[in-house]
């Protein structure tokens, strides 16, 4: 259905130029690993955890140091399970000490594409409520090795579901821990 023509770059994404047979038109995608994101709950103190950070496709007008609310996310650059891999980013990114165990998979484990018309990467969502003898002290993580500073941010249950978000993943968890809430008994009638 279509043809791969050239590749421009290539590094951590790989930008390449395809064709459909007979067609004068190109388009440009953009090769990249697939990933996971996920949302870190503590029901014991009604709040959520996210990590703020500076990216670099975030800077606008509007936001001159690119930061961004987001949720604790990774590439798979290495070869793990989404669980596996979850589980690693929270405790490098927001200092979180979780277990596979703890890992909820969203939609299946099945991958979702956050960006089909120009991107390859394919995301699964996780979830896993966190207690706060799990967490490490300090706000501030990262890799200094992949120059990653990332700020935990903890946001209250009612604000997070409220919004409004930047990231498409954040919207999406927010309406995913939202119907966990409405399952439970006390919102039930039980």
């Amino acid at each position: 259905m279509f043809n791969l023509i050239d590749t421009d770059f290539s590094g951590f994404l790989r930008l390449e130029r395809w064709q459909k047979p007979g067609s004068k038109h190109t388009m440009l995608v953009v090769r990249t690993t697939d990933s996971v994101s996920g949302l870190l709950y503590d029901p014991a103190n009604d709040r959520v955890c996210l990590v703020r950070q500076n990216r670099a496709p975030m800077v606008r007008d509007d936001n001159t140091e690119g930061l961004i609310v987001e949720l604790i996310a990774g590439r798979f650059d290495r070869v793990v399970g989404a669980k596996a891999l979850f589980v690693a980013e929270a405790k490098e990114e927001a200092g979180a000490n979780i277990m596979e165990a703890d890992v909820t998979l969203l939609n299946e484990g099945r991958p979702l594409a956050p960006s089909p018309g120009v991107l390859t990467e394919r995301c699964i969502l996780a979830f896993a409520e966190i207690r706060e003898d799990q967490l490490d002290p300090g706000e501030t993580f990262g890799v200094a090795a992949e120059n990653e500073r990332t700020h935990r941010v903890w946001m209250s249950t009612q604000e997070f579901l409220i919004g409004p978000h930047d990231d498409l993943r954040v919207y999406a968890l927010a309406r995913e821990l939202e119907c966990r809430l409405l399952r439970r008994p006390q919102h039930l009638g039980r």
